[in-house]
């Protein structure tokens, strides 16, 4: 099981309410090892509600930014959008 790391909230993406997310680092073995790892957790009508429950987490919406630039022998084609082996 991975450590968290820190809770974040931020707005649901289709403006329906919050969403909390937990951080942690995936695990050796996984394709994404050592980059970070935002998986949902929680889901409420405001963010009062979800630090009310997580007063620990903070308001914050950012991206994981993972990357598969590490794996060998792959190409993306940008133009076409499709993935070439």
């Amino acid at each position: 099981m991975r450590k968290i790391l820190e809770r974040t909230i931020e707005p649901d993406k289709h403006g329906d309410g919050f969403v909390m997310y937990e951080w942690s680092i995936y695990e050796r073995g996984s394709v994404l090892e050592g980059q970070d790892c935002k998986s949902f957790a929680a889901f409420a009508d405001t963010a009062e509600e979800l630090l009310a429950k997580y007063p620990t987490a903070t308001v914050d919406a950012r991206d994981a930014g993972n990357t598969f630039d590490h794996l060998p022998g792959e190409e993306w084609d940008d133009a076409h959008q499709e993935y070439r082996w």
